[in-house]
């Protein structure tokens, strides 16, 4: 049943249970009947009323509810706790050394993000040779920053300042550690391979300065991110 706009028995229709329609012809291919309660003649659509928590057929709220698309999760996503174990090979030079020294080195980081850019958190990274019955190790404990220039890349520069150590042990001698100042610049390039976890190629440069010496080591290596 429905009734033309106008007729007084419309305003005791809410207004949520009102539906429109632009032609009577629309009405009577939906199966509605006219209304001989009201003749009076209105300007534009009619209203008609459907039956209680049943929607009109052939109307727009006869249509099943159409699910509100949830925004898409960033590709990149950087969010909560981080963790990063880093191996490959470095080179070390030092005050008085004649040639650089190649040998194994890696690191190890963990923190927390702050936002899409910022990951800040702590770690060490190290260096380490043993040849002719001695042992050298080198490293820095400090405080670091990741900082990725896009939200959405996944290319990244580093940076820590912290402590830097200088050991050497002798075999049958013994061994002596000095610290001093340590500091840390590095980049790096995310590859995603799951949700969470990233292949991460890096290069670093590890300065260390002590009362008595100095040193720095150029890392290059492949590391293991979870973000």
């Amino acid at each position: 049943m429905y009734y033309r706009v106008g007729c007084p028995i419309t305003t005791t229709i809410p207004q949520a249970d009102r539906l429109y329609y632009k032609n009577e012809s629309s009405l009577a291919a939906a199966g509605f009947k006219k209304s001989e309660q009201c003749d009076r003649t209105g300007a534009g659509a009619e209203t008609v009323t459907p039956v209680p928590n049943q929607p009109a057929p052939g109307s727009e709220a006869s249509a099943p509810p159409v699910a509100a698309k949830a925004p898409a999760e960033l590709k990149n996503a950087r969010k909560g706790f981080w963790f990063n174990v880093g191996l490959g090979y470095g080179t070390l030079g030092c005050q008085g050394c004649g040639s650089r020294e190649g040998s194994f080195s890696g690191g190890l980081a963990l923190g927390g993000a702050l936002s899409q850019k910022v990951m800040l958190g702590g770690g060490t990274n190290g260096w380490t040779q043993s040849k002719n019955g001695q042992t050298l190790t080198v490293g820095t404990l400090a405080a670091i920053l990741r900082f990725y220039p896009s939200a959405k890349g996944n290319f990244f520069l580093l940076g820590g300042l912290g402590v830097g150590t200088v050991h050497v042990e002798v075999d049958g001698v013994g061994s002596d550690e000095e610290s001093g100042f340590g500091a840390l610049l590095g980049l790096g390039y995310d590859i995603r391979i799951s949700r969470n976890v990233s292949l991460t190629p890096f290069w670093n440069g590890i300065g260390i300065s002590t009362s008595t010496s100095d040193a720095n080591v150029g890392q290059i290596g492949l590391g293991l991110t979870t973000h």
